[in-house]
């Protein structure tokens, strides 16, 4: 009974500091500070995302610049890490991006974001879907341990 009581705190603990764990570590910026702080702002829709090594690039149809001279085609490069913001192909974003010379880079800490609240089809968030399934499984082993005690 005391192994269980341990292995189950230790699979809480890991629960509770694993969102910490891939969560990007930086400081959110308002409007006027992303606006600031960005190199382009524009308003677009991604057109295709590739994958480049552990990150991708994603190529977005600019229809509006707010600031900078990005103009026709802006590319943005992900490293692959947590603070990159989170861009589906097919979806219209307001950008702001840090970068030159048509290769950008936009963060999560800035205020890069969908311009409306639909996700592109076939989009899904993994990190919500593993957490429910290891939570149902932990529950699912619980309510049978609880069975068979009570069988017994």
């Amino acid at each position: 009974m005391r192994i269980i009581k341990s292995k189950l705190s230790v699979v809480a603990l890991l629960l509770l500091v694993a969102p910490s764990c891939l969560a990007c570590d930086c400081q959110t910026l308002t409007e006027g500070e992303s606006f600031d702080e960005a190199d382009a702002v524009v308003i677009g829709e991604v057109e295709r995302e590739e994958a480049r090594g552990s990150g991708s690039v994603a190529v977005l149809r600019v229809e509006e610049t707010l600031k900078g001279d990005a103009a026709g085609e802006l590319v943005i490069v992900s490293a692959g890490s947590n603070c990159d913001a989170p861009i589906h192909p097919g979806a219209r974003y307001i950008v702001y991006t840090r970068g030159r010379e048509g290769e950008y880079h936009a963060s999560s800490c800035m205020r890069t974001r969908p311009l409306y609240a639909t996700r592109p089809e076939g989009s899904r968030n993994v990190f919500t879907i593993t957490l429910l399934s290891v939570l149902g499984s932990c529950l699912v082993g619980f309510l049978l341990g609880r069975f068979q005690r009570g069988a017994a």
